[in-house]
């Protein structure tokens, strides 16, 4: 590959010197990889992209999530070069052709310092390597070992600026490389950033090398007896917190609240650090692509297959990492390889076969089956499984070292009569150690380091176990048991803990910092627990601890899954530095009555606390995102609720079932995405602070002491908005609402005043029959997909000023009624119920077809304006009115009956140009109506009901 120093080339760019803003364009989304197998050199690898470009880029991929740093050559971050300007206004290099040194090399991926990280790696394995030499072949001329960190004389490029540059940059050359520098501070990629190029997660691969150098390093101490004069350098690896992305290293804020960080991509501080991030903060993860993008410009280099260099400080990232491996692959064939192992299987009940083995005086077989027998324990390794035969009792191993597979000392007919366990010298489990069903009281684990699968102790009868030397375990089953107290002394990897129905009174977490599965301890004896030093576990699950009353969690920061507290005794609760739960939190049925989630700001799914009765206070410290649902429910003491600072809830917020609750802040809330549910009997006050969006139904039915809800800045609800049967309800502020999705229910209040003066939709029912009701502010009010009810109540006046659809009807029958404003509506289906009010005048505009009844009946019309109406699909019902004349001219069909009756000062009906039929009868009962009555041939009906007949009909259909 032709490579290109910043002395040789200018670069090619015109991205701004401080970048805060990308580019948002197009890019095929990459799955996360796995780590560097065993047997695959970092990079040899083909490219994973399908991205084609011409010069690097700086992406938003089509999911909008993620961050993509594509560049067809290779990436280059340099950290720390003091920058100068020259007269020109480029940078000087004082020295044609040579590298300009960077004065730190700080370049932090999700808290590991990478060139450090990768630099004691080096270290580690180099001494290992060396060691590993020595100890096989000591008389070897060739056994120095070089540094394995692999150098580069790419330069970052000099950028045309005057005066010297003071702020991060990111630029890119017509060579097809990024660059990436941060002048004076330090360059942080998110703790799952992904370097694509060969499919390498870089964090997840120098964890595990790291963990091959311990093991190896391990190994050389076994088989040297543990000699001082083993030449290893020390060796250490840290893992860190990754910093809040909120502070830079100085301390100064960069704003994690702000739009810039909110929307990712690249962002300075003002201590001339770079930070890194993913468009999606919660989602996303920023992906470094380097390498063929399947470039076919001219500008493309013509090794297809080379794999780019992804340069930091000077030390190329890939290249170091295929040394390491490879130096490491070494070293284990020289420490655990067995010369002599055959493809055969051991048979321990086989004559035939154990005399081959020993004949042949093989050191390893492929596998061992009904084990054990004198020939095995002459063995120093089993590629795969060992198969222990049911009647064994006593279990050796003898100079067996390694086995690749598992030790299976389970069965499925019956129990196994295995009563005692001595791991001789054997030092590694590839797969599992299953010892379920068996009769083992005591477990010493010796020398035994690595676990790579399950220790299964289930049904057993231990009662003492210790560790050895173990340093890296899958998982761990023990359960039941009788042990009491349990430490894991040197173990420095695990996955899951399961321990059930167990006396253990007192457990050590060692030196093991992360648990990659759950912590399952159930029906347990214990007191105390401290989960010093853990800093990251799977999941926790310390339910039916009837004695637990202190849980110690100061040092975990990060939980991936769930952390579930079922029926302890614990009193208080603080989750201290613990930042980031990845499912969900259940507390229930303990004796809490303080819960404080510190530090804590961000669980994956559902947060359910319920039967707590003692719980008085929660403080949710720094808890903003809750991406499942909150539920608390059930308890007796707590009088008030504030959800300060959580702002956005995914699924459902339900309160319920709370004995004294009396107040509930939303405060900080804004988005709720399922629906909110208060179910409290003697709730007094609620208070949504900032709830803007409700994705379902907003429901607070039922509350008999409910006095006051304040919703002022809700915009939408996404189905119905429910607070009815709430009698002592007399103030509820939507005064911002716009929008509901389903049914608006306000009925069987104490309301006197309904205003939601910006509510444009429902698309359901509206109904708000309350008999105390007097005023209605539904001015901008234009669509209702159901019916809109507000009858019986006390409401003088109703301007609907705005409504121009009403799908299943009008119904404000029954009320006070006296004026009401439906001159813009357009279509109303389901009829309008006007019916027993006090009306003396109505005016319909553009309305052309009422389907279903109007009715106006029983109020004191006196004018009635039909407007644009010339159907009617149901009953016309005027009767009980007060107008002397009524004009039906625009009318032309009455699908039901019309009716006049009881309208003591009718005495003109005006009929249109045209005819109008009546499906049904025409009732003119009661009416002053003159004595000729010609309806001009125009009316037509089943009959005219005229009674008393005081009033000849001519020309009309025939009386009834």
């Amino acid at each position: 590959m032709t490579t290109t120093s910043s002395s040789s080339s200018s670069p090619s760019c015109n991205l701004p010197q401080f970048l805060i803003t990308i580019v948002a364009l197009s890019c095929t989304f990459v799955s996360l990889a796995s780590l560097l197998s065993a047997t695959a050199a970092a990079a040899a690898a083909e490219t994973t992209t399908s991205t084609a470009t011409t010069l690097p880029k700086i992406e938003v991929d089509d999911s909008n999530t993620n961050l993509v740093l594509a560049s067809r050559l290779g990436l280059i971050i340099q950290v720390g070069t003091e920058l100068e300007s020259s007269e020109e206004g480029v940078m000087n290099d004082d020295d044609e052709g040579q590298e300009q040194a960077p004065s730190v090399v700080s370049v932090f991926l999700g808290g590991v310092d990478l060139v450090a990280a990768l630099s004691d790696i080096a270290e580690g394995a180099e001494a290992v390597l060396l060691a590993a030499r020595n100890y096989d072949d000591p008389q070897a001329p060739n056994n120095a070992v070089p540094s394995l960190l692999a150098m580069t004389d790419l330069a970052p490029p000099l950028p045309p600026t005057t005066p010297p540059l003071l702020h991060p940059f990111v630029a890119s050359d017509s060579d097809g490389y990024l660059h990436i520098q941060a002048t004076t501070g330090s360059v942080y990629f998110p703790a799952d950033a992904l370097l694509v190029n060969n499919n390498v997660n870089l964090t997840a691969t120098l964890t595990s090398l790291a963990g091959s150098v311990l093991e190896l390093k391990g190994r050389l101490s076994f088989l040297t007896g543990g000699a001082t004069n083993v030449p290893i350098a020390p060796f250490s690896f840290a893992t860190p917190p990754w910093p809040r992305l909120s502070r830079s290293p100085s301390g100064n804020d960069i704003g994690l609240e702000d739009d810039a960080l909110d929307q990712g991509g690249l962002v300075a501080d003002g201590d001339g650090n770079l930070f890194i991030l993913p468009h999606d903060m919660q989602h996303g993860r920023v992906e470094v692509n380097v390498g063929d993008l399947g470039d076919d410009s001219a500008q493309a280099d013509d090794s297809d297959s080379d794999p780019g260099i992804f340069a930091v400080g000077g030390v190329n990232v890939l290249g170091t990492l295929d040394r390491v491996r490879s130096a490491l692959d070494e070293a284990t064939e020289r420490l655990f390889s067995c010369k002599n192992t055959t493809t055969a299987t051991l048979d321990c009940s086989d004559t035939m076969s154990r005399e081959a083995i020993s004949t042949s005086q093989y050191c390893g077989v492929q596998a061992v089956a009904h084990c054990c027998c004198p020939t095995f324990l002459t063995l120093s390794r089993v590629v795969q499984d060992v198969h222990v035969e049911r009647t064994t009792q006593a279990l050796e191993f003898g100079k067996i070292t390694e086995i690749g597979g598992s030790i299976l000392a389970r069965f499925s007919d019956e129990p196994g009569l295995i009563s005692s366990v001595d791991f001789g010298g054997l030092q590694r489990v590839g797969r599992h150690v299953d010892f379920g069903y068996n009769a083992i009281t005591s477990l010493d684990l010796g020398g035994v380091r690595s676990i790579g699968g399950k220790l299964d102790l289930y049904k057993n009868l231990i009662e003492v176990i210790d560790f050895g030397a173990l340093t890296s375990l899958g998982d761990f089953v023990l359960s039941p048991s009788k042990v009491t107290t349990l430490s894991f002394k040197n173990v420095l990897r695990i996955g899951q803990i399961y321990m059930f129905e167990n006396a253990l009174q007192a457990l050590d977490f060692g030196n093991i910092t992360t648990i990659t599965g759950t912590v399952n301890i159930r029906d347990h004896d214990m007191q105390s627990l401290s989960f010093r030093p853990v800093q990251r576990v799977g999941g926790i699950d310390l339910s039916l601890g009837a004695s637990l009353t202190s849980l110690d969690m100061a040092t975990v920061i990060r939980v991936d899954t769930f952390i579930t507290l079922d029926q302890t005794k614990l009193q208080q609760l603080n989750f201290g530095a613990l930042r980031y739960i990845g499912g969900s939190l259940t507390l229930s049925r303990n004796h809490l009555y303080e819960i404080d989630f510190g530090l804590l700001d961000y669980v994956g799914e559902n947060i359910a606390l319920s039967n707590m009765l003692a719980l008085v206070a929660i403080t949710f410290g720094k808890l903003r995102h809750v991406e499942g649902s909150l539920i608390f429910t059930d308890t007796q003491q707590m009088r008030e609720l504030v959800l300060e600072p959580v702002q956005s809830i995914g699924n459902n917020l339900q309160i319920m079932r709370h004995g004294s609750l009396r107040v509930v802040h939303m405060s900080s809330l804004t988005r709720v995405g399922g629906e909110v549910r208060l179910a409290v009997t003697g709730l007094d006050r609620v208070h949504c602070g900032s709830l803007q969006h409700v994705g379902q139904s907003f429901i607070a039915r039922a509350h008999l002491a409910l006095a006051s809800l304040n919703c002022s800045q809700l915009t939408q609800v996404g189905k119905s908005f429910d607070v009815s049967n709430s009698l002592q309800l007399t103030s509820v502020d939507l005064s911002r609402l716009q929008r509901v999705n389903d049914s608006l229910l306000l009925a069987s209040t104490g309301l006197t005043t309904l205003a939601a003066p910006r509510l444009r939709v429902v698309n359901a029912n509206v109904l708000a029959r309350n008999t105390m009701l007097q005023h209605v502010d539904f001015s901008s009010l234009e669509e209702v997909g159901g019916s809109l009810q507000l009858g019986g109540n006390s409401l003088r006046n109703l301007t609907l000023g705005r409504l121009r659809s009403v799908q299943l009807g009008i119904v404000l029958s029954g009320g006070k009624l006296e004026s009401i404003d439906v001159s813009t509506l357009e279509l109303l289906t389901g009829g309008l119920f006007l019916d027993g009010n006090h009306l003396t005048s109505i005016a319909f505009g553009p309305l052309t077809r009422v389907k279903g009844a109007l009715r106006l009946e029983e109020n004191r019309l006196t004018h009635v304006d039909f407007g644009a109406i010339s159907q009617v699909d149901g009953d016309l019902r005027l009767d009980g009115n007060l107008f002397t004349t009524i004009s039906l001219a625009n009318i032309t069909h009455i699908n039901g009956q019309l009716n006049l009756s009881n309208s003591p000062n009718l005495v003109s009906i005006t009929l249109g140009p045209g005819n109008l039929t009546v499906l049904h009868s025409v009732i003119l009962t009661n009416t002053p109506l003159l004595s000729l009555f010609d309806c001009q041939g125009k009316l037509t009906a089943t009959c005219v009901d005229i009674l008393p007949r005081h009033t000849t009909l001519m020309n009309c259909p025939p009386p009834c």
